[in-house]
């Protein structure tokens, strides 16, 4: 099986690797080799993502399935599915309370295993597809960058349940925040 996706720990001693295969596995890069792994996924896994403690490690796969791993534990929780769509990109909130999930067409997030937010504009007139996504560091805002006719961004704040949207932006393929909490940046 090739090799689908591969994430670092935040301390850069072991990196997690996503096949095809629905094969994950973590590596100690000082010995090379594995130190755990897990079939958890029946379709091929597509997007990876690591907390930033390096406690737990999201994964998506092409059937829209995602799963929680939490190696403190050894134990693994699923969200709910995509509907009619692949995860594209995981990310973890940087306190790891919650999770976003997307794909080509929709945005799920979740938390304890329930989703708090979700975004599928299929509907808006010249939608084509979710580009990007980018947390805050201060963990209350969320934004989703998408293409209508010209590039949009939708921003969630997690705390309120408030959304906003800023459109007319030109190649918004990736978005970060800066480390000023709010100061979002667009690549």
């Amino acid at each position: 099986h090739e090799v689908s996706s591969i994430a670092v720990s935040p301390d850069g001693v072991q990196f997690t690797s996503a096949d095809t295969g629905g094969v994950l596995r973590i590596w100690d890069l000082k010995r090379c080799e594995g130190v755990w792994g897990v079939r958890g996924h029946t379709a091929a896994i597509s997007a990876l993502a690591l907390g930033a403690a390096g406690d737990f490690i999201a994964s998506g796969d092409f059937d829209g399935r995602t799963y929680i791993w939490n190696l403190l534990n050894d134990t693994e929780e699923s969200c709910p599915a995509l509907d009619d769509d692949y995860v594209r990109e995981l990310l973890f909130r940087p306190d790891q309370r919650q999770l976003a999930v997307m794909g080509g067409k929709s945005l799920k997030v979740f938390e304890n295993g329930q989703t708090v937010f979700s975004f599928a504009p299929e509907n808006l007139p010249g939608f084509n597809n979710l580009t990007a996504l980018a947390f805050s560091q201060d963990n209350r805002q969320l934004a989703v960058g998408y293409n209508r006719s010209s590039m949009a961004i939708k921003m969630w704040d997690s705390q309120t349940g408030v959304n906003s949207t800023l459109t007319g932006l030109v190649g918004t393929e990736k978005m970060i925040f800066a480390a000023a909490p709010a100061a979002l940046l667009i690549l």
